[in-house]
């Protein structure tokens, strides 16, 4: 049976009916807590086996909690045989699922299962070598990007290689942080930054989207996008939201992003395709196997 003790607003979680929804709570309210009995609710009320409920957590330390907590309720209420297999299921972390289902689908996902899992130094070391053979090409063909090294190779902080070259490592890590952890892929993302013009057109397409449909309706093509931006603000006698000042980049500026993206895509192709030969992951990479997988196979 459900814990007694749980309070009336924990009980309404536990025993809600919806799919998906958001528990948002302090340190120490009884989140832990609220999952446990609901997965306990999956068991002893809707009859699952433990084996066919993922529970997902961030860390080590939280998934083993998390497995304790569980494997006792199972064993008061009795529930030996499922304890016993909640002991092995999948209570873990997110990239420990993904580690265990590609290794237990490895045909499937077209790798090695005895892949090996990247620590922080030899993931900076490829990161880093990857990043100078893009410098030794990619201005080459890229004008943008050819722009952007010469851009902050003439700043006098930047003007020894080692600086600029960190400063570039920073700026691209930085990108594919938050793209590595995205469904787009370097193919994908490549077709929008061909060249400044491309990209420019690209990114006000974007903030049109984003601009509320009252302003949006106001934005002509006379003059700069800035102009006929700001023009459709002042029609609308409405201010400015900040994040427009950011979002409408001057002509050097476009060009520098371009140049950026040039090189974190270069940078990325390489890394995965170092990763595929050597059949050595991060987690990022792991995570995009997994739903690659998914995507492809989903009864796996």
């Amino acid at each position: 049976m459900i814990d007694e003790t749980a309070t009336a607003e924990q009980r309404t979680i536990i025993e809600a009916p919806e799919d998906r929804f958001l528990v948002n709570a302090a340190a120490g309210a009884g989140k832990t807590r609220v999952l446990v009995e609901r997965y306990m609710r999956h068991v002893l009320h809707d009859g699952f086996r433990p084996d066919q409920i993922l529970t997902i957590t961030f860390t080590k330390r939280a998934a083993y909690e998390m497995k304790r907590r569980i494997v006792g309720r199972l064993r008061e209420e009795g529930r030996l045989e499922d304890a016993q297999i909640a002991e092995t299921g999948p209570i873990q972390t997110i990239h420990s699922f993904c580690e265990r289902m590609l290794r237990e689908n490895s045909l499937e996902a077209g790798i090695d299962p005895k892949f090996t899992i990247l620590g922080d130094p030899d993931k900076l070391k490829l990161f880093d070598d990857a990043l100078s053979r893009a410098l030794g090409h990619v201005p080459l063909r890229s004008p943008e990007a050819r722009a952007l090294v010469d851009f902050l190779a003439g700043k006098r902080v930047f003007r020894g290689r080692p600086e600029m070259h960190a400063r570039i490592s920073e700026a691209v890590n930085s990108v594919l942080d938050a793209l590595r952890g995205s469904l787009w892929t370097p193919a994908a993302l490549a077709p929008f930054y061909t060249d400044a013009q491309t990209y420019r057109r690209y990114s006000q397409g974007r903030i049109i989207e984003a601009l509320d449909p009252s302003i949006r309706v106001l934005v002509g093509s006379e003059g700069t996008f800035e102009e006929s931006v700001n023009q459709a603000y002042r029609g609308a006698k409405a201010g400015r939201p900040s994040w427009l000042g950011l979002a409408v980049d001057e002509e050097e500026c476009t060009i520098h992003t371009c140049g950026l993206m040039h090189l974190s895509l270069a940078v990325w192709q390489d890394v995965e395709d170092e990763m595929d030969a050597s059949q050595n992951f991060d987690f990022n990479a792991m995570e995009a196997k997994a739903v690659r997988l998914l995507e492809v196979s989903p009864t796996t």
